[in-house]
């Protein structure tokens, strides 16, 4: 991350509405599962993986979802948030400690993946799980990233929406993640940027297309199961393991789909953030703020 992407981090920290459900996937390196449990516990979750003597990481999409009778992926239904390791081929790397899957008392590589988190104190939770992995040990290399999904379908008026307020919606997010992608891009490191030379080359977040925001996974505002679900994925925080810079993309990404939600919502010069011409914004951290 740049010196740039912090004082974004610290522009955001008046923000304090945190009324949606998150969620993250942390793909990381040179950590066992020993440590990755005990970070987890210390934060003051669970590790799902734990439950099974080899303390093995799961396949890819295959983590079972319950635990002791009870639905683990959604926080409210646990006494305390369960996490998940599973493998994803796709972040591997050349790095010591970087290769293979982790096993109890090998470092090794592994997603390791929160289960619906509600509000402030959710989001604390998280940065304690990511201060306590670094402290570990735990690495994020160039191939390996952390994605942050947003949902609004716990929300009383996103309930209300009809399918083409939902897409109104979509499209407000959309684009404003496209006209301010300088600045996003700013704030992401190289292998994750939509426009730069290296984000082509690693394919991990394309641009954001105003012709089919809804139809692509792989672009940094995974929009694919938004009108379904109401679920958004912001694929470009990247490899980073800083606490702060976490922090700020939490706040980010929650203002970002408040403006988006908000009819009311008003932007400093008065108007309504959900029919405001954002193409007469300035492209800068300014103008998105």
């Amino acid at each position: 991350m740049t010196g740039l992407s912090e004082g974004v981090c610290e522009a955001q920290g008046g923000n304090e509405n945190m009324s949606y459900q998150n969620g993250i996937e942390l793909e990381i390196g040179n950590i066992t599962m020993e440590a990755v449990a005990e970070a987890v516990r210390s934060a003051g979750g669970l590790l799902l993986n734990t439950a099974r003597e080899d303390y093995c990481v799961y396949p890819y999409h295959q983590s079972p979802r319950t635990f002791r009778g009870q639905d683990y992926t959604d926080s409210k239904n646990t006494e305390v948030p369960v996490w998940r390791v599973e493998r994803d081929s796709s972040i591997s790397g050349p790095e010591e400690g970087c290769r293979g899957d982790m096993t109890p008392t090998r470092r090794g590589i592994g997603e390791l993946i929160s289960p619906i988190i509600y509000g402030a104190s959710g989001n604390k939770h998280i940065l304690k799980v990511v201060l306590r992995l670094k402290r570990a040990g735990a690495v994020m290399t160039r191939s390996m990233g952390a994605h942050i999904t947003l949902g609004v379908n716990n929300n009383s008026r996103w309930a209300r929406f009809s399918d083409t307020k939902k897409q109104k919606v979509g499209l407000r997010l959309a684009q404003t993640y496209k006209h301010f992608e300088g600045v996003f891009d700013a704030i992401s490191p190289n292998t994750r940027q939509m426009i730069g030379r290296d984000a082509a080359s690693y394919g991990y977040c394309s641009a954001v297309n105003m012709n089919r925001p809804f139809n692509n996974r792989t672009s940094a505002l995974n929009m694919v199961r938004f009108v379904q679900s109401g679920i958004v994925e912001f694929r470009q925080p990247g490899h980073t393991l800083q606490t702060k810079n976490i922090e700020g993309w939490l706040k980010i990404v929650n203002a970002v789909v408040a403006s988006a939600m908000n009819d009311n919502k008003r932007t400093k010069r008065g108007e309504k953030a959900m029919t405001c011409d954002i193409t007469t914004y300035a492209q800068t951290v300014e103008g998105m703020m």
